[in-house]
């Protein structure tokens, strides 16, 4: 990354459904959808008069990249089209933007707009029409934003999947990969085969399994992907190709996908058990202490 910190795409963990399934442009809704979330979370540090003054340079520039409707507002507010309003140095008479920015009824919509640009360079991404993202991502994220596992990937490998998935082995090793990423974001997890699974095809819980699995065509690929052998054949897929690290411990899974040196993934799941150790001891000793003042009182309550 030439030294530059790595950037993220994260998205609700559901929409690996939409990638099983194979349905049309599944990669570019996760996209739209992460863009548009990282848009939302945006703290905005611009002020007003900047973010109008950044849309009609865009406008003038860009026109592609701008909203029809914002395109309109420019238009009928200046009587004039945008490119009009920059003159000889590039610059553009800032009287004029407070003047729209102090009457345009659209300040949710420009904001919005504003984010979505910006978040481009949050995620990593060049959009090809900012437009069409905003309308696919606020689709997305009205049904995915709210009580959802999030799962976060590289910018670099999200397109680096996106662009060699070819069958329908390639879809279901993309989702193992992602049901990974999603039990221990960037470091370790101490799991179980079945969770990873549940979450293979976006489930958190048997009970979500359940209603998902009513879908035949992703019921179709869970009993395909999910036996034994095959879910073995995958997770070793991964292991070779340097995607995941794994490893048992008694009877539950410890995983990665991003700590990859061998020794510092042994030392991470280290730390994991001592921490799930001790937290089992104080829960333990926790109730012990509750059980033993309930029947201190029991006690003393009996005369």
């Amino acid at each position: 990354m030439n030294g530059q910190a790595e950037k993220y795409l994260t998205f609700a963990l559901p929409m690996i459904r939409q990638v099983l399934a194979n349905e049309a442009a599944a990669m570019d809704k996760i996209l739209y959808f992460a863009i548009y979330r990282a848009a939302m979370q945006m703290n905005v540090t611009a002020d007003k008069t900047t973010i109008y003054r950044h849309l009609v340079y865009m406008a003038a520039r860009h026109e592609e990249h701008v909203p029809d409707l914002l395109i309109a507002e420019i238009n009928e507010f200046f009587e004039r089209e945008a490119a009009d309003l920059i003159d000889d140095t590039g610059e553009i008479d800032p009287d004029e933007i407070i003047g729209f920015a102090d009457t345009c009824d659209e300040y949710d919509r420009v904001k919005e707009w504003y984010c979505v640009y910006i978040a481009q360079e949050v995620c990593g991404v060049t959009l090809g029409s900012v437009p069409h993202a905003i309308c696919e991502g606020r689709r997305w994220y009205q049904q995915y934003s709210t009580g959802q596992v999030p799962v976060s990937i590289s910018t670099h490998s999200f397109f680096s999947w996106r662009n060699t998935m070819r069958t329908e082995y390639d879809r279901v090793r993309f989702a193992y990969y992602v049901a990974i990423r999603s039990l221990c974001g960037n470091g370790v997890a101490v799991t179980t085969s079945t969770a990873i699974r549940w979450r293979m095809v976006g489930a958190r819980n048997a009970d979500e399994l359940k209603d998902i699995l009513k879908d035949k065509k992703i019921k179709s690929i869970w009993e395909k992907y999910t036996t034994k052998r095959k879910y073995h054949e995958i997770m070793n897929d991964l292991i070779s190709a340097k995607l995941i690290n794994e490893m048992p411990y008694n009877r539950r899974t410890c995983v990665t996908a991003s700590v990859m040196n061998e020794a510092a993934f042994v030392e991470a799941i280290a730390a994991k058990v001592r921490t799930m150790y001790a937290a089992r001891k104080n829960a333990e000793a926790s109730q012990s202490r509750n059980r033993l003042q309930t029947m201190l009182k029991t006690a003393l309550n009996k005369n």
